[in-house]
């Protein structure tokens, strides 16, 4: 009875995804949730560091996808979507002339990308592309976003 659970589709998953560029990287907090085929969520907690700037970016990013298997390449899929972007973001005094200040920004993120799943262990890793348009406090677009992600199912 055990093996049927387990072999049962999961509806969860958690893990991190790591992400990097030029000159910041990023880690982040990963967790996906389906919403019945093809529908699915994910909600991603992170800090990203600004080496060139010295600033540091704790956000929050929500990702509402359309997931599809591709029939050629057992248990690979890809997927897209779009979401909303909180950050929150400190600076030092040296890079803006000014002492340690906290601010704010929100934007829109869009997101494409591919993942396996594993058969034999609960496991999924993903690639994926998520630029995003800021809207406040100015527009601002950031392309370069890949990432690796790796979560457990459950």
């Amino acid at each position: 009875m055990g093996l049927a659970f387990a072999a049962k589709a999961q509806n969860n998953a958690i893990g991190v995804r790591l992400s990097g560029g030029n000159q910041w990287y990023c880690g982040e907090i990963s967790y996906q949730r389906s919403l019945g085929a093809p529908h699915r969520f994910e909600a991603d907690l992170g800090y990203r560091v600004d080496d060139y700037f010295d600033i540091g970016f704790l956000f929050l990013t929500g990702v509402y996808q359309l997931h599809f298997d591709i029939s050629a390449a057992k248990n690979l899929g890809w997927y897209f979507g779009f979401g909303p972007r909180l950050e929150i973001f400190n600076y030092d005094g040296h890079s803006y002339n000014h002492p340690i200040n906290f601010a704010g920004a929100v934007g829109v993120v869009g997101q494409v990308g591919m993942d396996y799943h594993f058969n034999a262990i609960p496991l999924q890793l993903a690639l994926d592309f998520r630029p995003c348009l800021y809207l406040v406090p100015t527009t601002v677009f950031r392309w370069a976003d890949f990432g690796l992600s790796i979560r457990y199912k459950f």
